[in-house]
Order: C-alpha cells, then sequence, then structure tokens
C-alpha cells in the first residue's frame, strides 16, 4: 500500500500582506454567540498547486474582500514580473486562476503595499490515484475503529482502493497511525492530508428551508483542493463521512460501477438516518450496532459520486452536490434510486447525536421527490426493511475479523 502524509501547503494570510481580515457575509441578527470564534477571518489562499496549465490558488470566500483583492499583487521570481491572474467566485469558496506564468518561475511572490510573502507552489499529484476508485473524506477525532469498519465496508461492497483523507485536526491518535490499522485492508493508496484551517459556522433551518449557510469554508475549500491536487485523474469518486455507508441496489454492481456507467460519470444519491438506538456508551458504538430507523425514516442530505475527468471545470464540488452556481445542483434535482446511504447518529462524538440520548430527531428531506405522501410512507417502510436485513446480514461477515 502506498502510503504518504502531505502535511506543508502554502497558504497566505491577510495578516501576511497587513491586509484587514475578512469581513463575515452573516448579518449580525443571524450570528450565533460564538459566530466570531469560528469563522475564519485571515486565510487568503489555503494553497497554490501547479498544474500543467499554471497555478491554481485554492481560496476561501472572497466576496467580502474586494479592497484586499483590489490591492495584491503577484509576481513571478525569480525576475519580479507579474502574473496577470483570473479569480473565479464560487459558492463560499474562490479559485484563483493563474496561466501566463514564465517557465524558469521557481517561487510566486505574494504582494500588497503593506507586506508579501514568497510561496512555492506544490506540484499537482494526479498521478497518486490515476485510475483508482477513491473514497473521499475529511475527519476530525473519529476512533480509529470506525475508520476502518468504514474502508473495508466500501472495499468490499464496492470495490474502492484509495483513500484520501483530510483531517482537521485529530488529538485521537497519530495520523502515521492509519498506515498500521489500514494495512491490508484492500486498499492500494492512502494518502493524508493535514487540514488545519477553521471549518467555520454552520447555517441552520428555518421551516424546513436551509438559511446563512455562508460561512463555513473548511469543508469546500477541501473539495476544491482534492480535486485539483490529488484526483484529477483517479478513475471514480465517493463523498462520504466516515460516519456514512453508501449501497447499491442494484444487484451486482457496486457504487463505483454504477457512477462510472452513468453517461455524466455524476450520480447524487438520498440518504437516511439510521437511529442511535437504543442508546450506547461510547465506547461500544459501531456501525453494526445500529439497525433501527425511524418509521417512515428521517432523511440525511444527500451525497455524490463522480468520474472527475467527465465534470466540467466550472462545476463544482460541494458537500451534498455538485453545483453549477451558488443554488444550483448540477444535473437539478434529480436523485438517483441505484445508490442510497445509511448515515449513523451513534457513530459520532459530536454534533450528529441528540446529547446521546438515542431519541430520534424529526426530519424531512430538504430536496423532496415528487409524488404523494402515501408513496413516500411505502418508500420509508422499504428503507426500514433495507436497513435491518442488509446491515444485521453483512456487517456480521465485515466484521468478524474486527474487533475493537
Amino acid at each position: 500500500m502506498i502510503f504518504e502524509i502531505h502535511d506543508h501547503l502554502e497558504t497566505v494570510n491577510f495578516f501576511e500582506l497587513g491586509l484587514p481580515p475578512r469581513e463575515p457575509p452573516r448579518p449580525v441578527t443571524f450570528r450565533e454567540p460564538d459566530y466570531l470564534d469560528r469563522f475564519d477571518h485571515q486565510v487568503m489562499v489555503y494553497d497554490f498547486i501547479r498544474t500543467e496549465r499554471g497555478v491554481i490558488g485554492v481560496c476561501p470566500d472572497l466576496s467580502t474582500c474586494a479592497e484586499q483583492i483590489a490591492t495584491t499583487q503577484i509576481f513571478a521570481e525569480p525576475g519580479a514580473t507579474p502574473v496577470p491572474r483570473t479569480l473565479y467566485s464560487f459558492d463560499r469558496h474562490a479559485r484563483l486562476a493563474m496561466k501566463d506564468i514564465p517557465a524558469s518561475t521557481v517561487a510566486l511572490r505574494v504582494a500588497s503595499p503593506r507586506g508579501e510573502k514568497t510561496i512555492y507552489p506544490g506540484a499537482a499529484r494526479p498521478e497518486l490515484f490515476d485510475g483508482r476508485r477513491c473514497l473521499l473524506t475529511i475527519s476530525k477525532n473519529n476512533r480509529m475503529d470506525w475508520i476502518v469498519d468504514w474502508v473495508k465496508f466500501h472495499v468490499r461492497t464496492a470495490d474502492a482502493d484509495a483513500l484520501l483523507f483530510y483531517d482537521n485536526g485529530t488529538t485521537l491518535f497519530p495520523l502515521a497511525a492509519l498506515e498500521e490499522a489500514l494495512r491490508g485492508s484492500g486498499l492500494a493508496v492512502l494518502v493524508v492530508v493535514r487540514w488545519p484551517f477553521k471549518w467555520g459556522p454552520l447555517g441552520f433551518q428555518v421551516r424546513h428551508r436551509r438559511r446563512y449557510w455562508d460561512s463555513n469554508f473548511g469543508q469546500i475549500g477541501m473539495f476544491e483542493h482534492a480535486r485539483w491536487r490529488y484526483l484529477a485523474e483517479a478513475k471514480s469518486v465517493l463523498n462520504l463521512d466516515v460516519d456514512e455507508l453508501a449501497v447499491s441496489t442494484a444487484p451486482g454492481r457496486g457504487v463505483f460501477d454504477l457512477v462510472e456507467a452513468d453517461p455524466g460519470g455524476y450520480l447524487c444519491f438520498e440518504g437516511v438516518w439510521v437511529e442511535h438506538a437504543p442508546p450506547l456508551p461510547y465506547e461500544r458504538r459501531r456501525h453494526h450496532e445500529f439497525v433501527l430507523t425511524n418509521d417512515p425514516p428521517s432523511a440525511s442530505p444527500s451525497k455524490w459520486a463522480c468520474v472527475p475527468r467527465r465534470i466540467p471545470e466550472g462545476v463544482n464540488w460541494a458537500t451534498h452536490a455538485l453545483r453549477t452556481g451558488h443554488k444550483t445542483r448540477f444535473r437539478g434535482e434529480t436523485l438517483t434510486d441505484a445508490v442510497v446511504f445509511f448515515h449513523f447518529r451513534g457513530v459520532t462524538s459530536g454534533w450528529k447525536s441528540v446529547a446521546g440520548t438515542g431519541r430520534a430527531r424529526s426530519g424531512k428531506p430538504w430536496h423532496r421527490r415528487s409524488g404523494s405522501s402515501g408513496r413516500s410512507r411505502r418508500r420509508g417502510r422499504f428503507y426500514f426493511l433495507v436497513v435491518r436485513l442488509f446491515l444485521l446480514n453483512l456487517y456480521f461477515k465485515l466484521t468478524t475479523n474486527n474487533e475493537p
């Protein structure tokens, strides 16, 4: 198994250039008490990536930073040659594209009237995942046994053979321990990227409508970084969290088979919450311990899989779907019936559990299908049976040799 930890990013912060920090986009009235503590005021560029066509700067949202951008210049070194740039703004992130860079360039100098920083763009590494079926996730303090269960599940049920694992500050174990834990799991490639940036304040729902999802830049920036530094040549990519298991409903075909067969190379699929019931102490929680849903189940916001080479450059990877604009889903609201994922409330130490009580949250889908409520209830009963039968049988087989 190829194993690498990548912990060097060429980051530029506003304070390093003597520039004022980012202004929050959310109106004061709708900010939580700790909003400003969790908001990323300072990062201008997460990382600079050298590609065959030039250099890409992966950025958080810059929509409130017009003054800082206008007063900043980029020079190629040696020679102090001004570098033309194009800034593309998307939903909660931005892309800085620089194509006309002298061949002799070894560094870029980012300068404002009050400060400057020299950076050395790292080369894209698409060869690591060339032809691979890759799991993509970002994690913080997920237990090692959860990660191992999650990987083995998708190796055995979907033929995953690579994992790109972004770490957002895990303290439970050293990241190097992942190599030993996942040796023999079936992975051919494991790359761990330290992603130390603030996640950002989440939005909220008002009467089943999503409101003010405008400040959580960390995960969106991770998707942009993963796409251009690592996954451009991957055979296919499956985006899930460690508390989520994706299942194909097509006999004999896994999730990667299905997305690779899709003409557009993209599948978006709905999720079902598997409840933390009966409630278990933290040390006993494993995916296979939970097999109950509400009836009908509570819907979890969608996730996706894609073939990177078939996705247009202007279509962006986001948490729950690919997007063509700030609020526009790629290929509309279409969700496939061929894949579903189970989202485990009990497999977390954070916000997804409900105070550890096992009490189910009520919920409705964010992206509802057309059809009568009777159809929705019938579909709910179907998922109720699928969870019980599928997980009870499959996990006995998958976890036999993987005791905690």
